[in-house]
């Protein structure tokens, strides 16, 4: 009879651990995804490629924080709020998955 439990326990931590392993992949592949496309749906908003760096942590065993740093020049960093709400409703739309989490947009001048 231990040996019955001894397997559902192992089976039963197995398969949490393949569940939380899909759902960072998910995240991850959504992420490399949105990094791809979000300079040229900006570009399209506002007529200019922004550089983005990005910021990603795990702890743990889960996503803990995405961070996106876009820098745009002095012409349309007066736009700040604009841009903010546009990369956010690209989020919520096109990647659901990645609005779940934390998510800190920050916009910068670029420095020419």
């Amino acid at each position: 009879m231990q040996n019955y439990w001894k397997k559902i326990l192992i089976g039963l931590g197995l398969s949490i651990f393949g569940y939380i392993v899909f759902r960072n992949y998910r995240i991850i592949s959504a992420y490399k995804e949105m990094v791809k496309t979000l300079p040229r749906h900006l570009e399209n908003n506002f007529g200019e490629m922004p550089e983005i760096s990005k910021e990603f942590r795990v702890l743990f065993i889960r996503v803990s924080k995405i961070g996106l740093n876009i820098k745009v020049s002095s012409d349309i960093i007066d736009k700040e709020e604009d841009i903010i709400r546009v990369v956010k409703s690209y989020l919520i739309n096109f990647y659901p998955i990645l609005t779940k989490g934390r998510i800190d947009i920050k916009v910068e001048e670029r420095k020419n």
